[in-house]
Formats: C-alpha cells, sequence, structure tokens
C-alpha cells in the first residue's frame, strides 16, 4: 500500500505566491476575502486525488504554530522571517475546512512543526509496510529518502515534476540521503536562519562530508579532508580553521536541521465523515464557480 503526505503550509504558500490566484476574492459582510490560494491548493489536490490508485491513502500535514523544540535550542530559529499574514491564514482555515467536508485525513498540532509530525508518520506508515510519498519542494526532507520514502516536487509554473529517490540525491547532491542532513548543517538554511558554516557553499559541503564523513565525526577531530575529483586532500588552513572555531555552531546547526521521526502521532489526525451538503455551500460562499458548475464531478472524484 502507498501513503501520500501533502506538506500543506509548503503547498498553500506556493500557490499564495502565484500571481493569477492572488486577485481571487469574494465579499463576505463587506470584507473582502482572498481565496486563491485556497482555490489553487484545491484544484492541486483535487489532481493529486484522480492520480492515486484506489488502494493509496493521503495525509494532508500542517504546521501546528507556536514555539517548538527548535525554538528551546535556539531564540534565532526563524527570527528572520515575516510572519504569515492575515490574508494567509485566511485561506488556511477555509482549506482545512473544506477538506474537512471532503473527508480527508489531516495531520496537525500546536508546538509540532509538519517537518517532524511528516517525518513521525513516514516512519508509523514505512513500519507498516507501506511506501511512501512526500508531496513538498522542501529540501529538507530529503533527508528521509530511501528505496521507500521518496520526495514529490510538485509541479508549478515552469517548473515540472521531480521525484527525489536515493539515486536522484547522488546525482543532484553528490552525497547518498543518510548524509543530506549532515550536508544542510553544513551549508546552513538562511529561510530558517540556521547558521551552518560561513561561506561554505554546495561544492565544499560535498566535498567535506565525502573527505571527513557526519557532522559528528567532522566535530571529534581537529584535521579534515576533502574528496576533491576523486583524491583525498587536507582542507585549506582558512577552511581548518573555520571549522575549528565554529563547532558549537555546526554542533547547532545540525541538531536544527534534523527531522524527528519519532513523534507521537495520538490525537493529532482527524478526518470527519464527508459531508457535500457543507461542502456545496462552502464553495457558494467563496464562489468557487468552476467546483460548484462540476460538483457531482468533483465530489466522484473524492468518493
Amino acid at each position: 500500500m502507498k501513503t501520500i503526505l501533502v506538506d500543506a503550509n509548503h503547498l498553500l504558500n506556493r500557490n499564495f505566491h502565484v500571481p493569477t490566484l492572488q486577485h481571487l476574492s469574494v465579499e463576505i459582510d463587506g470584507e473582502e476575502i482572498h481565496t486563491g490560494a485556497a482555490y489553487g491548493f484545491l484544484m492541486s489536490f483535487k489532481k493529486m486525488q484522480i492520480e492515486k490508485d484506489k488502494d493509496e491513502e493521503i495525509y494532508v500535514v500542517w504546521d501546528g504554530g507556536g514555539e517548538n523544540w527548535r525554538h528551546k535550542l535556539t531564540s534565532d530559529y526563524k527570527a528572520n522571517r515575516k510572519q504569515k499574514t492575515d490574508i494567509f491564514h485566511r485561506q488556511q482555515l477555509i482549506t482545512q475546512d473544506i477538506l474537512r467536508s471532503l473527508g480527508v485525513a489531516q495531520c496537525q498540532a500546536k508546538g509540532e512543526e509538519a517537518d517532524d509530525l511528516i517525518g513521525s508518520l513516514a516512519k508509523f506508515k514505512r513500519l507498516q509496510g507501506n511506501t511512501v510519498i512526500i508531496i513538498s519542494s522542501d529540501k529538507d526532507f530529503n533527508q528521509l529518502v530511501s528505496r521507500h520514502i521518496q520526495v514529490l516536487h510538485p509541479k508549478m509554473s515552469n517548473n515540472d515534476e521531480k521525484l527525489m529517490t536515493p539515486a536522484q540525491i547522488e546525482e543532484d547532491f553528490g552525497i547518498p540521503p543518510s548524509k543530506f542532513a549532515d550536508w544542510l548543517a553544513l551549508r546552513g538554511d538562511s529561510s530558517d536562519n540556521i547558521k551552518g558554516l560561513e561561506g561554505v557553499g554546495k561544492k565544499t559541503a560535498t566535498e567535506l562530508i565525502l573527505g571527513s564523513g557526519s557532522v559528528e565525526e567532522i566535530l571529534s577531530t581537529d584535521r579534515h579532508f576533502l574528496i576533491k575529483k576523486g583524491e583525498k586532500k587536507p582542507a585549506s588552513r582558512k577552511l581548518q580553521e573555520k571549522i575549528n572555531n565554529s563547532k558549537e555552531i555546526l554542533k547547532l546547526s545540525r541538531q536544527l536541521v534534523d527531522i524527528k521521526c519519532d513523534i507521537s502521532l495520538k490525537g493529532k489526525i482527524t478526518r470527519q465523515k464527508p459531508d457535500f451538503h457543507l461542502l456545496k455551500t462552502l464553495f457558494k460562499k467563496y464562489q468557487f464557480k468552476k467546483c460548484l458548475q462540476d460538483f457531482n464531478e468533483f465530489v466522484r472524484d473524492f468518493s
């Protein structure tokens, strides 16, 4: 059996920035309610539903909001991010209401990031013998990839779908998935305000891992090596000093990029009985005219 896990905030955010969707809105009680991201999400999700086999299951996973265990490690985590607007949050609620009326399984918990919920759900389903597909373009999920867990980058704008397998990660980054979190820790992640090693790019991070191993192994010694064009060479004095002077930063970065796969899922997954009468009411309320016009066909895809 196959389990599909949708990184919901990531998919909603991508639709939120699609120019052709940003103008969609409806006036309710004298207030303009934007609906483009919710509509775009629904169309993307409907396509997933149509393309999946009958024995496949889908879970939509949301960020829970609030501080989590990473904020306890450092107050700098995601400190540079702009807060999501009310326009975005309203569309998240609209999307969740529609999915609920469709009887779709959703997973969310305050204080838990979607990454960790997805990692834990992926591990749980894998232990049940399922293969897992994670729908997201977030590179952090590459660390979870294995023969039975893959990441699918959904098609958006000019980008085609891309399936991240162990072979694809080796081709793109030169390292196996088991070392990808180490690669992320070395590179850092500006979007999450994770520092990594200053000035270390994609190529150097790969060469350092190939020559010196994991972050844990790099931290355990004061002499480091790189693999360049198949040859093992000592790190330059500048890079060596940078590593030796940044061990605490590197240790913290490695902790922050790690996706937890042991989060308890009890009480975090909800699924209600489909309510197509409510669904039609929501489509009318938000003026999803195409969905209303093809309503019977729409709900058939979810039955």
